[in-house]
């Protein structure tokens, strides 16, 4: 296949659209340029009738530029869902209606028409308008629309202020609500500390409440464990007068 681009002069007399149907096979549609001319004359562009009978012939020319030669010298092809992949076993049938409605979309929407439309009629701008001597849909506006589209932006705007205020005001109170919570949560840690430390020497003093059992011909290590206690015991007495003093210091 010869995938050279056909030139937008030459005689071009069919379009064929394809789409992928399952691997290395094509369904396709083919337009031709009388179908093209016809549907755009019915039904207009972008809802406005075309009075030029050349803009369609330009039209014409930029999307077969789009295409790819193909087959013959007198038609192209454009793989209109190029990018979609196909799995053989999901495809359905592209049926007539279906096909119609793709290559339609895809004249409309996906091909830059750069040189076809005429500038707008109004002096300075530059955008594009369906006929020559049209003014584009900006410049058509009467002075009452203008001033009416900037009251409405002008509303609009203050309704966007207004609701960043509720918004600001909302993240302000939650993040208050945030740092009242973790203000509470320390103040009960730091109450709650004593009273963790003192449940935990109660339970370490229990463990030695009472001196090991007297010597044994097995254990004659027994006074080197009795001391041992008596020093815990010493020991854990005087963390229980500190956690005292902690919890009158927390009280301050």
């Amino acid at each position: 296949m010869n995938t050279k681009t056909a030139p937008a002069k030459k005689t071009i007399k069919t379009v064929t659209f394809r789409r992928n149907a399952i691997k290395r096979y094509y369904e396709t549609y083919d337009l031709t340029y009388n179908d093209f001319a016809t549907k755009i004359r019915e039904d207009g562009w972008d809802g406005k009738e075309v009075k030029d009978g050349s803009l369609i012939k330009k039209l014409w020319d930029e999307l077969v530029e789009d295409g790819r030669q193909c087959w013959s010298d007198t038609g192209v092809c454009i793989d209109v869902d190029a990018d979609i992949d196909h799995d053989a076993e999901d495809d359905e049938d592209w049926d007539e209606e279906e096909a119609n409605d793709l290559v339609w979309e895809y004249i409309f929407n996906d091909v830059s028409y750069t040189d076809s439309f005429p500038e707008c009629a109004e002096e300075g701008c530059d955008s594009t308008v369906i006929n020559e001597g049209e003014k584009c849909e900006e410049c058509s506006k009467t002075p009452e629309q203008k001033e009416e589209e900037a009251k409405k932006k002008a509303e609009e705007k203050e309704k966007h202020k207004a609701w960043l205020i509720v918004q600001q005001q909302k993240t302000a109170e939650q993040k208050k609500k945030a740092e009242e919570y973790e203000k509470k949560q320390k103040e009960e840690r730091i109450a709650n500390a004593p009273k963790n430390l003192l449940n935990a020497i109660s339970s370490a003093a229990e463990l030695y409440q009472h001196p090991p059992s007297p010597p044994t011909e097995e254990d004659e290590q027994w006074k080197i464990k009795a001391m041992k206690t008596v020093a815990r015991q010493r020991i854990l007495g005087k963390m229980k007068e500190l956690v005292a003093e902690l919890e009158e210091v927390a009280k301050w």
